[in-house]
């Protein structure tokens, strides 16, 4: 079996200024590399036909990276995920990597924004929020914070609202109509205790 040439022959190199890319024409075919990378090979008049290769894959998961991020802001794990369905490991760590560096994901930054947003969008309680943000695959460091991050003034503020607009669909005065609501307001994210004292506070007379 022939053994794999190490380093190959450049036959042509072309700038792509506008990109920030690099075209290098070895071995009868094309690779499209970053400026950064272009260096880092080290051309001359040969180069590192592994390397060269990892290099122009690492561009493609970029743009592919970057594609799937101007649809959806996505977790580190969530993008990776859906990078594996095209690339290995080590080019979607090295990608990610770069990636974080650069500020184009911040895992603590957005799930701090998300859980505000649904506190306020959504009016979601702390219990709804953490399942949303661990669904989206976000650690439990940064769910802690995010969570940490939400005005407890506003969730209280909205399980006033719910109770005062949702609550008029339900007979609060009957137990079993009671009931369903409470496993309503449960579901949306708040604890027994914060429905049961919001409850006891509401007075329909002062609407």
């Amino acid at each position: 079996m022939t053994d794999f040439p190490k380093e190959i022959p450049v036959e042509n190199i072309i700038v792509c200024e506008d990109k920030n890319e690099v075209i290098l024409q070895a071995n009868g075919e094309s690779y499209t590399v970053t400026n950064s990378d272009f260096v880092s090979l080290g051309v001359g008049g040969c180069v590192d036909l592994e390397k060269l290769t990892f290099a122009a894959e690492k561009l493609s998961c970029i743009k592919k990276a970057e594609n799937y991020l101007s649809y959806n802001d996505l977790s580190k794990r969530k993008l990776r995920e859906k990078l594996k369905k095209h690339f290995g490991d080590e080019v979607i760590e090295a990608v990610i990597s770069l990636l974080e560096d650069k500020g184009y994901i911040n895992d603590q930054s957005l799930s701090e924004r998300l859980a505000v947003n649904l506190a306020e969008k959504r009016r979601f309680g702390k219990a709804r929020i953490k399942a949303f943000l661990y669904e989206k695959g976000f650690s439990t460091e940064d769910i802690k914070s995010a969570l940490d991050s939400v005005d407890e003034e506003k969730l209280t503020e909205n399980l006033e609202y719910l109770i005062r607009t949702e609550g008029r669909k339900y007979n609060l005065s009957d137990r079993k109509s009671k009931a369903k609501f409470i496993n309503y307001l449960y579901r949306l994210g708040y604890s027994w205790d914060e429905i049961k004292h919001a409850l006891n506070e509401y007075s329909p007379d002062e609407e």
